[in-house]
């Protein structure tokens, strides 16, 4: 939802940030449309019988904060449920692709709960850099047995790749047992070198 108003322009309506009080009275009629649009795709957006709680509102920006007091207490479970769901998500019988995309839905849908600070100062910077290891960390703990040659090569890597170059890395391992081809995958890095990820076949 804050998505779409960003995109319309319209997210100070809920955030308070565009108050009719705020402006001369030419203008009071232009916020009272655009406060009755944003309401308009609230009531569209939350469940039906969450409704009649709203339906007689007149301030966007009221529903907004009520809606959140009642349901953002909520939250903290929730980014529980999801952490433990990506610590203990395994490849396991599905294909690369499939639990690479899993873990990145699990990781976005806990990012909007408690989304990662950063203001691009030294520290914040380290701070991203430790969470997106955490991440490549995380994919290469949750592939089988199978891929253990694979991922030891891939941590040998100096600087290590990121989560996307590592997860075409172990795609390419997948894709080479499935054509049955040679045992052995050279795989460019950064800094041209290449490495050669062995498969357990």
């Amino acid at each position: 939802m804050k998505i779409v108003l960003h995109g319309k322009n319209k997210l100070g309506f809920v955030l308070g940030i565009y108050r009719k009080e705020m402006y001369g009275v030419s203008l009071h009629e232009l916020c009272d449309r655009h406060n009755a649009i944003v309401l308009a795709w609230i009531m569209n957006t939350i469940y039906p019988s969450l409704i009649s709680t709203v339906i007689y509102a007149s301030n966007a920006y009221k529903v907004w904060e009520e809606l959140r007091e009642r349901f953002d207490k909520v939250n903290a479970s929730k980014a529980c449920y999801l952490h433990k769901k990506i610590a203990t998500l395994v490849k396991g019988v599905s294909s690369v692709s499939v639990y690479f995309s899993r873990l990145c839905e699990l990781w976005d849908e806990y990012e909007t709960l408690a989304p990662p600070s950063y203001c691009g100062c030294p520290k914040s910077r380290k701070h991203a850099e430790q969470y997106q290891l955490q991440k490549l960390y995380q994919f290469l703990f949750g592939l089988n047995e199978s891929y253990e040659n694979a991922k030891n090569q891939v941590l040998t890597i100096r600087p290590l790749p990121n989560i996307n170059q590592s997860y075409s890395m172990i795609v390419n391992v997948e894709s080479q047992r499935k054509i049955g081809g040679g045992n052995t995958i050279s795989v460019g890095t950064e800094n041209g070198e290449h490495v050669s990820l062995l498969s357990n076949k």
